[in-house]
């Protein structure tokens, strides 16, 4: 793997909620069991993330409520500025219009470059799964609407062709294309999930971001979106970085991860080998707990 040139490459982000100051380093983190500065209150999101994400692989983030893993994913997609870092995007593609856009960002800090650029990121190279499928669609607007919306957001622009993709995302989440006009407040949260999956696969992105995709939702309705999600990213071969607490998830989805605590990234291996072989104490409490 090590010949091959990674699709993303972070170095370093942290991200800290508050004025910051020069105690925040010492006195958050793993080591000090807190993710808070005492002297400035100051909320250290993630501290220090460095990783590398390749062509067509799925990296799992792991860690309880609190850990970080959710600020780490919401900074990759843009959500907020970071406070500090780098993260660079390689990827080679015969389409002329990507073409253009990875020519443009090239070498260039995706964190420091300007909002059109990062919007041009967001909607032709990267799609998201939120958690709450409300975060993620509109109830206000069609189903099909929903998918359609992404693909303009890409300069799609041939209504036909935007109406056939809709459609033809709509039968690879396994939903009945009946309802493809209909709004998504009339579905089940597992339909809302799938629509917003069809969603941020419309623009055919190479990168997939996934933050708890089926907490909240039944155990069986569970099991169908991890396979749904597991199956279309074989067929279609895009990296994907997976949130979630739970590592079941992790080792259904992912080939590595990371395990964070207090918004640092304590131990980063192959996801079967941590499962099997942890090394950190709170990676052992975190795998025994879900044994």
């Amino acid at each position: 793997m090590s010949t091959i040139k990674p699709l993303l490459s972070v170095r370093n982000l942290t991200k800290r909620f508050g004025p910051g100051c020069e105690d925040c380093e010492s006195l958050t983190g793993p080591t000090q069991n807190r993710n808070q500065c005492p002297t400035c209150k100051t909320i250290l999101g993630c501290g220090e993330v460095s990783f590398d994400l390749y062509p067509n692989e799925v990296l799992g983030i792991v860690g309880e409520s609190g850990s970080g893993k959710t600020t780490l994913l919401r900074a990759l997609h843009f959500d907020f500025e970071v406070t500090s870092g780098e993260m660079f995007f390689s990827y080679l593609s015969e389409n002329n219009e990507l073409t253009d856009l990875i020519k443009q960002i090239q070498d260039v800090n995706l964190f420091t470059t300007t909002n059109y650029v990062k919007r041009k990121v967001r909607n032709f190279l990267t799609g998201i799964i939120y958690q709450n499928p409300l975060m993620g669609i509109n109830l206000n607007i069609s189903a099909g609407g929903n998918i359609a919306e992404k693909m303009l957001m890409a300069e799609w622009r041939n209504l036909q062709t935007i109406r056939n993709r809709s459609k033809y995302l709509f039968q690879k989440t396994e939903m009945p294309l009946e309802r493809i006009d209909q709004s998504p407040k009339d579905f089940s949260g597992g339909m809302q999930q799938r629509v917003q999956i069809s969603k941020a696969l419309a623009s055919n992105p190479v990168l997939l971001f996934l933050d708890e995709v089926t907490t909240g939702l039944d155990l069986s309705v569970q099991a169908g979106v991890l396979d749904l999600i597991r199956n279309i990213q074989r067929e279609f071969r895009f990296s994907m970085i997976v949130i979630s607490h739970d590592f079941g998830v992790i080792r259904l989805l992912t080939e590595r991860c990371m395990v964070m605590k207090n918004g640092k990234v304590i131990e980063h291996g192959l996801t079967d080998q941590i499962l099997e072989d942890p090394v950190h104490p709170y990676t052992q409490l975190l795998v025994s707990s879900q044994l």
